[in-house]
């Protein structure tokens, strides 16, 4: 389970760090309009949705306690 959120939380780094750079450039280029309505678009909404359901199911799943060593 700890490999698994942790993959989730690269995943929403990366997925951070993508989207400000995105934003950046469309800020530089000056497509800032552009850049908004994709973002604004049901495929992106859906995706940010998805995500904070598959954090809050990792937030309520408990960990399987390990083993105690027998020393």
């Amino acid at each position: 389970m700890k490999t698994l959120r942790d993959a989730v939380s690269v995943l929403g780094l990366t997925l951070l760090a993508a989207g400000y750079a995105a934003s950046q450039a469309a800020a530089f280029d000056g497509t800032v309009a552009d850049y908004s309505a994709r973002v604004d678009s049901p495929a992106v909404q859906r995706l940010s949705l998805l995500f904070f359901l598959v954090l809050v199911a990792l937030a309520l799943v408990r960990d399987r306690p390990t083993p105690s060593d027998p020393s």
